[in-house]
């Protein structure tokens, strides 16, 4: 029950920041009417885009690894565990992609606001397209932290109170 309690907590207080705006508002700390001037910056690129990635899917490729030859905390757990938890992020990233693929919410970039085409819509008004290319929510970076939460299903066992 209290995690249920949690979770509508949770599931409030990220409704109430969609309602109030403040996602555009952070938005504008970093960029204006021209776009974001780190945008094309191929530093920032790597440190924020690509190594993030190429590291989130290293990670998933060595939780497969490690579920068929265990080593360090993974001998602990059961074989099934192993593969659930290495299962879980899995599921869980291509689970945020369908769902990024069938957004119709565009990029920062692409808002008017910020030199683009789309008008600003919440990231819940499903079905209501913005005039971007969309699938652009959730974030990358959300999805790929989402995912490794999943974890916690399998090591949640395994850890003391």
């Amino acid at each position: 029950m209290r995690l249920v309690a949690v979770t509508v907590f949770l599931l409030a207080l990220v409704l109430l920041w969609d309602a109030t705006g403040l996602d555009l508002a952070l938005a504008r700390v970093a960029g204006n009417a021209t776009g974001f001037a780190l945008r094309e910056n191929r530093a920032f690129i790597l440190v924020m885009h690509e190594i993030p990635r190429f590291t989130s899917t290293a990670g998933v490729i060595v939780l497969f690894l490690l579920a068929v030859w265990p080593l360090g905390f993974m001998r602990r757990l059961t074989r099934s565990d192993r593969f659930q938890l290495a299962g879980t992020v899995l599921a869980a990233v291509t689970a945020v992609s369908l769902v990024k693929n069938l957004s119709h919410t565009s990029c920062p970039w692409e808002l008017q606001d910020f030199g683009g085409v789309a008008r600003y819509v919440s990231h819940w008004a499903w079905g209501v397209n913005d005039g971007g290319t969309g699938r652009c929510f959730p974030a990358g970076h959300a999805s790929a932290a989402f995912a490794y939460v999943g974890g916690w299903l399998v090591l949640r066992r395994y850890s003391m109170r």
